[in-house]
């Protein structure tokens, strides 16, 4: 669910556990612009994962369905912030 300053995350708890990727997110803070988590609970059933918002345009937008080519250079720009970031102390995600 997307609002307009955070988003939740949803997920069945017997298929998923998202903790992993809190410690990702937590760790990523500081390093490149990444959502912040926010609050996080889980019962048997599922798992609520409240995350902040980064700024911008979602991938999806109208404006980059009529304009994929801007879509490309900003997604190409973004994986390579994400590679240039050192992961030798980065949590274990499995």
């Amino acid at each position: 669910m997307f609002f307009e300053d955070c988003v939740l995350k949803i997920l069945d708890s017997r298929l998923y556990d998202d903790e992993p990727s809190i410690r990702v997110m937590n760790w990523l803070e500081g390093k490149i612009p990444a959502p912040k988590a926010l609050a996080f609970e889980k019962n048997e059933n599922y798992q609520y994962l409240l995350m902040s918002r980064i700024p911008g345009e979602m991938s999806c937008s109208e404006f980059y369905l009529e304009h994929p080519k801007k879509l490309v250079n900003i997604l190409a720009e973004a994986l390579k912030m994400l590679w240039s970031v050192d992961i030798s102390d980065c949590p274990k995600y499995l």
